[in-house]
């Protein structure tokens, strides 16, 4: 029995019950985490939009600078994902 409730929209939305879940396929952004839709310029956690770049945030780096001052504000750094166009989640390096 498939008790999936992703609708197929967000694979890391699936759990270990769901059909279309692959655990050696893909790591799942953990609810603490930061995430963006729209390939890093606005960011969420908890389901909540926590900025939204301005500016020249279209170039990695700049992302990275971007939620490095904010987990440093925070005093929190969690993973930060960008989420595909296609709802696959991909990690980003935004500190080392």
């Amino acid at each position: 029995m498939n008790d999936c409730t992703c609708e197929g929209e967000f694979i890391w939305a699936c759990g270990p019950e769901c059909d279309c879940f692959h655990h050696e396929q893909y790591e799942i952004p953990e609810e603490d985490d930061y995430y963006s839709y729209d390939g890093g310029t606005t960011w969420y956690q908890y389901g909540k939009q926590i900025f939204k770049c301005s500016g020249r945030c279209e170039e990695p780096h700049n992302i990275g600078a971007h939620l490095a001052a904010y987990a440093i504000r925070e005093k929190f750094w969690p993973n930060a994902w960008i989420i595909s166009d296609h709802g696959n989640p991909h990690l980003h390096v935004y500190m080392e």
